[in-house]
């Protein structure tokens, strides 16, 4: 399934233990163009996302996986910043609101 997370969409008849599961691909990039690698994972930063993947997928990974990850790792170092920024954003307009 394909789903564009900037559409607005709902759900009903379901209950609050209903939980989405979400895993996001993509390619790796090729040399020199890391910087869009970079670009694209800027937008989980407003999910509050502060490095790429959690302690258990890194204590868990096969050297084969750490092959995989590796590059997604290399260029994640810019998103605790963007992160703490989003969430100050989120607590001013949650201010702003009253």
């Amino acid at each position: 399934m394909v789903f564009n997370h900037n559409c607005k969409h709902a759900a009903f008849g379901g209950s609050f233990k209903r939980r989405m599961f979400t895993i996001n691909l993509c390619q790796r990039y090729p040399a020199g163009t890391e910087h869009k690698l970079a670009e694209y994972m800027n937008g989980i930063a407003r999910f509050l996302v502060d490095h790429s993947y959690s302690e258990i997928t890194l204590a868990t990974a096969t050297p084969k996986r750490m092959r995989r990850l590796q590059q997604v790792m290399e260029n994640d170092g810019h998103l605790a910043g963007l992160a703490r920024a989003a969430a100050a954003a989120a607590e001013d307009g949650a201010a702003a609101r009253g």
